[in-house]
């Protein structure tokens, strides 16, 4: 997924480049990545502080719409000009099915 990631980033901001007014849409994309999380993020909105609870204090839970809302709200966040890191994303792009496969393997290990 973290290569799906890549590989969309790279023509999301070269049309950002060829299409330098993009920049005006901002702020809506920005509303609409808020309502994303806010239908089907659960608790994703905490990001890389969420994974780091996980492995801290196994057991909250790590949402299976992580990976899939984070990797679109960065790509049409950088498409759109706005500033994102991709180290982060890619944390919890591994994250969130990582943690998904820990909790249906846990209970066989005890």
């Amino acid at each position: 997924m973290v290569t799906l990631f890549l590989w969309l980033l790279n023509p999301a901001i070269n049309y950002r480049f060829s299409h330098p007014e993009i920049i005006y849409f901002l702020p809506l994309a920005g509303i609409a990545i808020y309502f994303a999380y806010k239908f089907w993020g659960e608790s994703s909105s905490k990001g890389n502080n969420l994974i780091m609870d996980e492995i801290h204090n196994p057991g909250g839970g790590v949402p299976k719409s992580m990976a899939p809302l984070i990797l679109i709200s960065t790509v049409v966040t950088q498409l759109f000009g706005g500033s994102v890191g991709r180290e982060g994303t890619a944390v919890q792009i591994g994250g969130s099915p990582g943690a998904n496969v820990q909790q249906m393997v846990w209970p066989y290990c005890r």
